[in-house]
Formats: structure tokens, C-alpha cells, sequence
């Protein structure tokens, strides 16, 4: 229980950082087309949300294909916290009865998308919106209204699945936490 309670806490942070900016309020980002990532694919991820002096782990499976990005994010040891889909026209997203509050499910889609979807996709699904995304090698950043507002670095290695992040850390300008994803598995679809 104190570790869902800590998790509400960070997500709200992390996830809601984006939400509320300096006392002003900003849009959601835009989801990408699930079959704008080009594959189908299975991905398993370690998430470790660093919150000041705190962090906590926490498991991320999503499988995207042609049509459809599922997620479960789950306990270390297993619990399923939140399940999230989108159809590329409907979001849908059901949550634990052990998370009291509301996480902004759709922000944990677009920052995975962030960070996966290739730039070129990314910047023109922002191009007629107050969000800006620009890239510096495995480097990206985001920016509202010339605000940066997320830092993610990137780091890759050689195989089939190259072109997908290995590690992968999201560092907030505008709330004080970090993420830092370790990608464990990628099977192809």
C-alpha cells in the first residue's frame, strides 16, 4: 500500500508536470498513430521514478501495432496499476482499485511516444499546436510556448530493434523528478 501511495504522488508529479505549468494550463500532447512507429512490436520496460530523494520501480509492457498501442503498468511484483489503449481515434483507460486518485493516462501515452515514435512523426503531429519538439541526436526536447519542459535522452544498441531506445532518461523542467527506463525485452509482432 505505501508503495501504490508513493507511486500516486510521483505520477501525479510526473505526469500532471505537464499539466500544469507555472500556474497556467497546458493542452495535452497529441497521440500518434500507432502504426506511425512502423513495427509491431512487444516491448517490456523497468521504470524508476526519482522523486527529490525517493524512487520506487515499477514495470511497463506495451505492445503496438497497425492499428492499436496497448500499456499495462504493473507493480514489481506484478499488480497491474492502470491498463491504457488507443485505437489512433479512442482512448480508453481503466486503473486499479488501489490507486485512490486519478493518473493522467493519456500523458503516460504521449510521453511514450516521446520518446519512441520517430521525430519526424512527432514534430509534425505538434506542428499546429503551442508544443515543439526538437532533436540533437538521441537527445530530444520538449517545449510549450518556447518553455522547455522535458529533457529525454536516449541511448541505443546494435540488433534488429536499433532503432528503439535500450535506456531511455525523461528529466522534468518543471517538476522535480526524473524517469529513467531500461527497456528488458522487444519481441516482434
Amino acid at each position: 500500500m505505501i508503495a501504490a501511495r508513493f507511486f500516486l504522488i510521483v505520477a501525479a508529479l510526473v505526469l500532471g508536470g505537464c499539466a500544469s505549468f507555472r500556474g497556467g494550463h497546458m493542452p495535452p500532447l497529441p497521440l500518434l498513430a500507432p502504426g506511425s512507429l512502423d513495427r509491431a512490436v512487444q516491448i517490456s520496460q523497468k521504470v524508476t521514478i526519482t522523486f527529490e530523494d525517493q524512487s520506487r520501480t515499477f514495470l511497463g509492457a506495451w505492445a503496438v501495432g497497425p492499428e492499436r498501442l496497448d500499456f499495462v503498468g504493473l507493480t514489481p511484483s506484478g499488480q497491474n496499476l492502470m491498463t491504457l489503449s488507443y485505437d489512433g481515434r479512442e482512448f480508453s483507460e481503466s486503473y486499479s482499485p488501489v490507486l485512490t486518485e486519478a493518473i493522467p493516462g493519456r500523458d503516460v501515452l504521449g510521453q511514450l511516444q516521446l520518446a519512441h515514435w520517430p521525430v519526424a512523426d512527432v514534430q509534425q503531429a505538434l506542428a499546429e499546436s503551442a508544443w515543439k519538439l526538437e532533436s540533437e541526436g538521441p537527445r530530444r526536447h520538449l517545449y510549450y510556448r518556447d518553455h522547455l519542459i522535458l529533457s529525454i535522452d536516449a541511448s541505443y544498441t546494435a540488433g534488429d530493434f536499433s532503432s528503439l531506445p535500450a535506456a531511455i532518461r525523461i528529466t522534468s523542467h518543471v517538476a522535480p523528478y526524473r524517469l529513467e527506463v531500461q527497456t528488458l525485452q522487444v519481441v516482434a509482432q
